[in-house]
């Protein structure tokens, strides 16, 4: 009954005791009288109450101090006072001192023993931590349960074979360490000990009784105990299991790279981290060498140091390259016998790598070539380098620990920008004026930047400068070259026109007026032809020279390039003025310049042009300029024109009459007509002269001498020449094929034509392409052109004599000729102008003239032909000179290709009618 009631006293709850004292008290009244009943259930209620506090709370088996404890308290002391009190006051009057110990010694052995089978098989239930460990344990806890229905059949008769079976099972149920094994057998050997009980204390042999009960509580507190004992290690093995897992998983969640190697060198730990740090699972490196991975890790046998031993290692792991820092120690028993090496290290590659870059850095900043200071918040310089100290002139400790001059307080201009941007955390940068130690004043080039802390605030600015005075210089001269002419020192075309545009923003603001004067020189490609260009640049300087000395000198005057050079006059005087100082000029270039030896002469042409009468920008004054100048030139050149509304519109008539003709040649809007030339001695065809023909779609027919200079001027005429050329041999080949018979084609030469290099290549290419005889084609040239470069010409007329081609000079007498030079000319004619033709016979000048020039050509062997004849009587008076062909409307107007075979026959036709 106490055995019963511990567990339930052992929940501690109120109500828990109030019940259990309660049924004691039923227990005890149902069997004894009142007072006996009372003092029975206060000795049992306060025995269970003493057990129960030594029972373990929330355990699932007893610890050895909780045994220990329980032995002393419940089994022996209250199992002692128990049987006391029953023997007392339950014992038989008529007992005898010898049967009232006997008695009192078998109930307390008894209560001792069923409170040791007892209590620990409730303590389990009540807890609800029985369990059954395996088949094995169930089965031989069957076999427990049947010995004891054996025993309780027999009337507990064989208590000793009981003995012997229960011993062996205490040892089994002590060696699982568990209750279930241990309980059951308590439960069958308490089943056997009720049953014996129930005989009579006064049996026979009741003192065998006592010792066989003595020695079965002795052998159950022994197989308690060492129950617990066994317990006692299980727990502590698996608490040392659980902190064996819990530092695993603590060495596995660190950085750090964590191994050991047995004596061997081979790994018997390693963490997750260096498993990943070699790109293989842990469990398989266990067991491998540990030098397959560092060299310089144990080698087999190797007996490691005693104390720490501190390393670094540069391996290759499975990422790359790897540093680790850390220290090695060996590892003993509880004997001090050493059994292995410990190793923990960590990856300073990220270290090494910044340490790497800092020295770096430390290195770039002590040798780069810019200046470069470093401040704290508030301006204070904190280091410089050597780059500093060399362009500033400043020693290091001279300046560090003073506040720089960027950062002065109440700063203006430049400075408060840049304070600004630096508050702001930003980068500032650009140029500014520094001063050296020696007060010198020098430009550089500053990058200063914010480095801003966690908070947020502006801790350190960082700034990088370079001494600029050499750029400086440089762009300067590069300036002066971009805007000079290298030859004269004056100002060039871009230069003219940065200056031009600041002098009309001075005149607009001042209302005052300005005047730009264009100057050109007359006939200065004839002496760089002549001379030589090394001879023409020395001319063009002394030109520059008299212009300097002719004007005042804050007188703009520049080379535009070439031989034109313009002149810009601030607070232009009036009209009469400006007369006189292009005047003057006019006269000042036209003085003699010895250059090199040789006298020579220059003439030029100044066109005038003011602001804001003539024009309202830089660009339209030098245009307006221009044109006054080109005006210079047709009225004779060496002289001056002022610019005239009028001027404008003739050069906006010009250029779309360029424009125009570029159309016409893309359009084949020109058209080559063929005049006949006859002999004037027996009538008979000569030959034909390729005159070229506009017929305008929006102007109508335009005359040759309109458009034909335009075309010189623009540079059209060398397309539009070579597809004359062209197109007259293609014609001469369809009237070849027609068999028309005309004996040749003559084709004029334009002055840049007849210059090109090309010329006779381009003459062949026509013969060619036309499939035509080189007799069949003339070339007409004037005599300008053979006269520019005699000795080039001469070279030219060969090649194309050498071909076959035949060639006459056009408009003779009408230029400046050689009479020396004309008789070396390899030509077949010469053509007398339709000026000297016009009014013969009765205009004796002209008549004069002809005559000379038609016995000048056959003294030197040359055809004459006479241009312009519209007469008979002009027809037979140049053939009384002696005059070989004549051309003209008294012959035929000039006729497309097609009309002029029909004309012909026609004149065929009435010739055999006469």
């Amino acid at each position: 009954m106490l055995s019963c009631s511990v567990p339930v006293l052992a929940t501690g709850r109120l109500r828990s005791k109030l019940l259990v004292l309660a049924g004691l008290l039923g227990f005890f009244l149902l069997n004894f009288p009142v007072l006996p009943a009372l003092l029975l259930a206060a000795v049992f209620f306060t025995c269970g109450i003493w057990v129960a506090a030594a029972l373990p709370n929330r355990l699932r088996t007893f610890h050895l101090p909780d045994v220990r404890q329980l032995l002393i308290r419940g089994v022996l002391a209250s199992s002692l006072l128990v049987s006391l009190l029953v023997t007392v006051l339950v014992r038989d009057a008529g007992s005898n001192l010898l049967d009232w110990s006997q008695a009192t010694l078998i109930n307390m052995a008894a209560t001792s023993l069923a409170m040791l089978l007892l209590l620990p098989l409730l303590h389990s239930w009540e807890r609800r931590r029985w369990r059954w460990s395996s088949a094995g344990e169930l089965l031989l806890q069957a076999a427990l349960a049947a010995t004891a229905c054996a025993l309780a059949a027999r009337d507990g008769q064989t208590l000793p074979g009981l003995l012997f079976l229960v011993f062996p099972l205490m040892i089994w149920a002590t060696q699982h360490r568990l209750y279930p094994g241990f309980l059951a057998v308590g439960f069958a050997a308490t089943l056997a000990t009720l049953l014996a009980l129930t005989h009579s204390v006064h049996a026979p042999g009741a003192w065998d009784w006592l010792g066989h009960l003595l020695f079965l509580n002795a052998l159950l507190a022994t197989g308690f105990l060492l129950a617990a004992s066994g317990s006692d290690e299980l727990d502590m093995s698996r608490a040392l299991l659980k902190e064996q897992q819990k530092l695993a998983r603590l060495l596995d969640d660190v950085p750090t790279y964590i191994f050991i190697e047995d004596l061997q060198g081979r790994f018997t730990y390693v963490n997750r981290a260096f498993a990943a740090l070699t790109g293989h699972a842990a469990e398989a490196l266990i067991g491998q060498p540990a030098s397959s991975f560092c060299d310089s890790l144990s080698q087999p046998g190797h007996q490691p140091v005693v104390g720490p031993q501190p390393f670094e290692w540069q391996v290759v792991g499975a990422t790359g390259e790897h540093v680790l820092l850390g220290s090695c120690f060996a590892l003993s028993d509880s004997q001090g016998e050493v059994y292995g090496r410990g190793f923990a290290a960590s990856d300073i590659s990220e270290r090494v790598l910044a340490d790497e870059q800092a020295r770096l850095t430390a290195k770039v900043f002590d040798n780069a070539s810019e200046g470069i200071l470093i401040t704290d918040g508030a301006g204070v310089i904190i280091a410089v380098n050597a780059a500093f100290c060399q362009i500033t002139g400043y020693g290091a400790a001279e300046v560090i620990g003073r506040r720089s001059r960027m950062f002065v307080p109440q700063a203006s201009g430049q400075n408060a920008e840049l304070q600004q941007t630096l508050q702001q955390g930003g980068q500032w940068q650009g140029e500014m004026m520094d001063r050296r130690r020696n007060g010198e004043r020098y430009p550089a080039w500053l990058s200063i930047s914010a480095v801003r802390g966690n908070d947020g605030r502006v801790t350190h600015c960082v700034g990088v400068f370079s001494d600029i005075t050499a750029r400086k210089q440089s762009e300067a001269r590069l300036h002066y070259l971009a805007n000079h002419d290298t030859l004269t020192g004056l100002l060039n075309r871009a230069g003219l026109q940065e200056q031009l545009r600041r002098h009309i923003g001075q005149s607009q603001a001042s209302h005052q007026p300005l005047a730009l004067l264009f100057i050109d020189l007359d006939r200065f490609k004839g002496v760089n032809d002549s001379y030589g260009h090394a001879l023409g640049d020395a001319l063009l300087q002394q030109v520059a020279g008299r212009l300097r000395t002719s004007l005042k000198d804050e007188d703009l005057i520049a080379r535009l390039g070439g031989d034109e050079f313009t002149v810009v006059l601030d607070d232009a005087p009036c009209h009469a003025t400006l007369a006189t100082i292009a005047d003057c000029l006019v006269d000042e270039l036209a003085r003699p310049y010895r250059v090199e030896g040789h006298e020579l002469y220059l003439t030029c042409s100044i066109g005038v042009s003011r602001y804001p009468d003539d024009a309202d920008d830089a660009q339209s004054l030098l245009r307006t300029a221009d044109i006054a100048m080109y005006r210079a030139k047709e009225l004779g050149k060496n002289n001056y024109q002022f610019y005239a509304s009028e001027l404008n519109t003739r050069v906006s008539e010009r250029m779309k009459l360029e424009g125009e003709m570029r159309r016409a040649l893309r359009e084949r809007q020109f058209q080559l007509h063929y005049q006949p030339q006859y002999s004037l001695s027996t009538q008979e065809l000569i030959g034909v002269e390729a005159l070229l023909r506009w017929h305008s779609p929006s102007r109508g027919p335009v005359s040759p001498a309109d458009f034909i200079p335009a075309a010189e001027e623009s540079g059209l005429i060398i397309p539009l020449g070579e597809w004359i050329l062209r197109t007259a041999c293609l014609q001469m080949r369809s009237w070849l094929d027609e068999n028309v018979d005309i004996p040749v084609v003559a084709v004029n030469l334009s002055p840049r034509q007849f210059v090109m290099h090309k010329l006779v290549d381009m003459v062949r290419k026509a013969l060619d392409e036309a499939r035509i005889p080189a007799q069949r084609l003339e070339l007409e040239i004037t005599e300008g052109m053979i006269m520019q470069n005699p000795e080039e010409a001469v070279a030219i007329l060969r090649d194309l004599r050498a071909m076959g081609v035949k060639v006459s000079i056009d408009d003779f007498g009408t230029g400046y000729s050689s009479l020396s030079n004309l008789r070396n000319f390899p030509l077949d004619a010469l053509k007398i102008d339709r000026s000297f033709i016009c009014n013969l016979p009765h205009d004796d000048d002209n008549a004069a003239i002809t005559a000379a020039i038609v016995a000048l050509a056959r003294k030197l062997r040359l055809t004459v032909v006479a241009e312009g004849v519209e007469s008979a009587a002009q027809a037979d008076y140049l053939g009384s000179l002696g005059c070989h062909v004549a051309q003209g409307f008294h012959y035929s107007p000039a006729l497309s290709g097609t009309q002029l075979p029909q004309q012909l026959s026609r004149d065929a036709q009435l010739a055999l009618a006469c």
